[in-house]
């Protein structure tokens, strides 16, 4: 062959290699966009069309109803009831919290200057106006927008305008514009405040030193009506969410979102396209015993695979019970309770017995008080509707009852420079990630006497956001790295392009290479689709 000639292959297959990279660059672009910046144009007329909807939910009167009979509230006005999309634990944690959060104990009867302080549920009732859906628990927030029957709802009760942009949206699309509609109605006001006054203080520190303390939230509420509107608990969930998504790499894209976990009953696994979907024969099946079993779409998180474990005989935890999501970085719970209860009064939202209560009290929550404002694990991740560990017994169990994408569990090997390693199997490659030899998002490999097991990252390794290899606290008992790290939130997958780059630098700066190049290859050129 001529030089002219190598010289044109050359130019030629030069010119292909770009065109491929170009090309996958390209789809990493476009799968890997966060999620609140996932289908802007559409999103904008269905957002606007849930606004008034999401606006006359019937919060206030789920309190006002007698006791037993909230179930029967329609959730807005002439639409479904409330008893059909959240359940008994759900309406007493919020009950629970409304009752604490606005200062009135629950056996408390105290008389001073004239005026009574009414208890528990009759405050409610007869004394505060704040009980819209704003007042409502982030976390409960978070799981009305992810709540699969009432997304099938709002759906269905669009305007003919909003509808024609909404209704062929999957229930993973629906919720994300749900969630924006809710954000853009009750929270953005009071976030864009909070983010103006840590630029204006300084507060923008991350180590592990620098918390949010009640100065900040008493200059907060002084300057912001949009934040003194709100509960306080609510507000210090958004300063946790600024601080989290300034400090971190790899941080919630947007105030409700929840994690993409794509378990039983999660969003991802509902309707015909689920993502571990079954035949109509094997829908019925007593339990589905290999992953070749399901006609998976999309793809599972890393370190877990399509299942449908028989949960009330096999103890089995689904991610969001391994993970145990909750603690906070930046934000010390209660801080903001004084401030906020101050300023509200001071603007007349607050009526004057709880002042009254909380002056008593030395204008402060007690430690019971601060607690039950903790949203339960059901709440955290997204579920007001009855979840999969529901006591089946074998005789009426089908395997559409758990399908979804189980954690793997690992198991001890032995690898170059580790003797004893903990590591999930290759089975664990067919839930369809890319990172499949990582545990879920949140989680870490280690050892507990004796066995591989997995586990939710501690406080510490969450601030640093590991990720891939690392050492034993026991290295004494194990050399070496045998733990797997993937302490931040997001699934490969869903992350957009810079992060994806991140994430794949950072493992192979753990050593990870070594052992899964040639996953880790493919993870660089050719990612999933995103489901």
């Amino acid at each position: 062959m001529g030089r002219i000639e190598i010289l044109t292959l050359v130019v030629y297959v030069s010119c292909a290699v770009t065109s491929v990279s170009a090309a996958r660059a390209r789809k990493i672009r476009n799968h890997g966009q966060p999620q609140e910046h996932q289908g802007q144009n559409r999103s904008v007329h269905c957002i606007k069309g849930l606004e008034p909807i999401l606006k006359s939910l019937q919060v206030r009167e789920l309190f006002t109803e007698v006791e037993d009979f909230w179930k029967e509230v329609p959730i807005w006005p002439g639409g479904p009831q409330w008893g059909k999309v959240i359940t008994e634990e759900a309406y007493k944690f919020e009950e629970n919290r409304l009752t604490n959060l606005l200062g009135s104990l629950e056996h408390s009867a105290i008389t001073h200057g004239g005026e009574r302080a009414l208890s528990g549920r009759r405050f409610l009732e007869e004394e505060h106006s704040l009980t819209g859906m704003c007042n409502l628990a982030l976390a409960t927030q978070k799981a009305i927008s992810h709540s699969p029957v009432l997304l099938g709802y709002l759906q269905s009760s669009l305007s003919s305008s909003a509808s024609a942009v909404c209704s062929h949206l999957t229930l993973t699309e629906m919720a994300a514009d749900t969630s924006r509609a809710m954000e853009s109605l009750c929270l953005d006001g009071c976030l864009q405040d909070i983010n103006t006054k840590l630029m204006a203080q300084g507060s923008e520190g991350c180590g592990a030193d620098n918390v949010i303390d009640r100065s900040f939230f008493k200059a907060l509420f002084d300057d912001s009506e949009e934040c003194a509107r709100l509960p306080f608990d609510t507000v210090e969930g958004l300063t946790e969410y600024r601080m989290q998504k300034h400090c971190y790499a790899f941080s919630p894209p947007s105030a409700l979102w929840l994690p993409n976990d794509k378990g039983p009953g999660d969003l991802g696994q509902f309707g015909a396209h689920g993502v571990c979907a079954l035949s109509q024969a094997q829908e019925k099946l007593k339990h589905v015993n290999f992953t070749h079993s399901f006609a998976r779409h999309g793809t599972c998180p890393s370190g877990t695979t399509c299942a449908c474990p028989i949960t009330s005989i096999r103890d089995r935890q689904t991610t969001s019970e391994l993970r145990k999501s909750g603690e906070w970085l930046f934000v010390k719970k209660g801080d903001a309770s004084a401030p906020s209860i101050l300023k509200q009064y001071a603007l007349g939202f607050v009526v004057s017995t709880v002042v009254l209560n909380m002056a008593i009290g030395g204008l402060t929550f007690s430690a019971a008080a601060i607690a039950a404002l903790d949203a339960p694990l059901f709440l955290l991740v997204g579920s007001v509707v009855s979840g999969v560990r529901v006591g089946l017994h074998y005789h009426e169990f089908s395997c559409e009852q758990t399908a979804g994408c189980w954690p793997e569990r690992p198991s001890r090997v032995s690898v170059a420079g580790t003797h004893k390693a903990c590591r999930l199997p290759q089975e664990a490659s067919q839930g369809g990630s890319l990172l499949w030899f990582l545990p879920p998002p949140g989680t870490h490999l280690h050892h507990h006497y004796g066995s591989c097991i997995v586990a939710p990252c501690k406080l510490d390794e969450t601030r640093a956001q590991l990720v891939g290899l690392g050492g034993s606290s026991k290295s004494w008992k194990y050399s070496g790295k045998p733990n797997v790290y993937n302490c931040q939130p997001l699934n490969f997958e869903d992350m957009s392009y810079s992060q994806k780059g991140l994430m794949l630098d950072r493992l192979k700066a753990s050593g990870i290479g070594e052992e899964y190049s040639e996953a880790l290859e493919r993870a660089a050129y050719w990612p999933a689709d995103t489901v």
